[in-house]
């Protein structure tokens, strides 16, 4: 449970400094923070533990309704760097392989 919650993390981080995902899209990422940051909350904070379970509750349905936003292509280009650990995603080169295919057809 908690590997997925860093991995959706990763993704969602990674996707936010994509140049081909649209602006207004990674605003729909941001728009989370705004309600954690608001004095307006569904449960106040001064309840510990219940009030902070709508905070990471509200970031996690916005990390994934921006992850829903995004193409398909573009977030299992991602999801795949992340489960093979790799901290870039190659561009493809003129023969159409990347870097990465590349050294696997060695």
């Amino acid at each position: 449970m908690i590997q997925g919650i860093l991995n959706q993390v990763m993704l969602t981080w990674r996707l936010l400094f994509d140049n081909r995902v649209p602006a207004w899209k990674k605003a729909v990422a941001l728009a989370p923070l705004i309600y954690v940051l608001s004095p307006f909350d569904f449960i106040p904070d001064f309840m510990l533990g219940f009030g902070q379970l709508d905070d990471i509750g509200i970031i996690l349905a916005g990390m994934r309704l921006f992850e829903s936003l995004v193409p398909e292509d573009i977030v299992r280009e991602h999801r795949t760097a992340i489960n093979e650990r790799r901290t870039t995603v190659s561009a493809p080169t003129s023969n159409g392989n990347s870097r990465y295919e590349r050294e696997q057809m060695r």
